[in-house]
């Protein structure tokens, strides 16, 4: 591969060519062998002053040797990689580079992107909702609130209760004691508010 510039009446570069072959760029002549150098080059044919630059043009990679037949098997998505893991979802062979571990499961890159899509995979959601935190904070609520206890404290306890559950499932320990500490006072002030009703019943009564 060449490229060629050739100056305008006034000596500076006017126009630049990028051809195939080693011509010159205003007759096409064929430049011998023995004048194709970089640098300053005139054309024994019209005469023309041009520059010549060469240069060799990056070879692609070869291809890595596949695995020997019966030797090992194939990652299904770099052939020439031998595959470490099998993909918990689709069941895929997969090499070292695409294996993906995550929340207990060994995943292709595919049902990854997939299953985070989807939000089941705990450990790739953006949003974490702090469901013991949001229980803590909801028990003061029904604490200052006591006489409507029998409304605060269950919607307190099933705060707690969906916040260890989910501490449980995933094996973190997100504000695990505030989810105990909110559901021991969900249960106290469901027991004000049932209190509460039955003396304004008797009042009433």
């Amino acid at each position: 591969m060449a490229a060629a510039v050739v100056p305008d009446a006034h000596g500076s570069p006017a126009k630049r060519r990028i051809y195939t072959g080693f011509t010159c760029p205003a007759c096409v002549y064929d430049i011998p062998a023995e004048r194709r150098v970089d640098g300053d080059n005139r054309c024994l044919r019209c005469g023309t002053l041009f520059q010549l630059r060469r240069f060799s043009p990056l070879r692609e990679a070869g291809a890595l040797p596949m695995p020997a037949a019966g030797d090992s098997t194939p990652c299904a998505f770099h052939a020439a990689n031998s595959a470490a893991a099998s993909c918990t979802r689709c069941g895929s062979f997969i090499c070292s580079l695409c294996v993906i571990t995550t929340d207990r499961q060994e995943l292709c890159p595919g049902c990854f992107d997939r299953l985070a899509k989807e939000g089941a995979l705990p450990s790739a959601r953006q949003i974490v909702r702090n469901w013991n935190g949001m229980a803590f904070h909801f028990s003061f609520l029904a604490l200052c609130l006591s006489p409507l206890g029998l409304l605060l404290g269950p919607a307190t306890i099933w705060l707690a209760i969906k916040g260890l559950g989910h501490n449980r499932r995933s094996g973190e320990r997100i504000s695990q004691v505030a989810g105990w500490f909110a559901l021991v006072l969900g249960v106290i002030v469901t027991v004000i508010g049932g209190i509460f009703l039955l003396m304004m019943l008797k009042v009433l009564g």
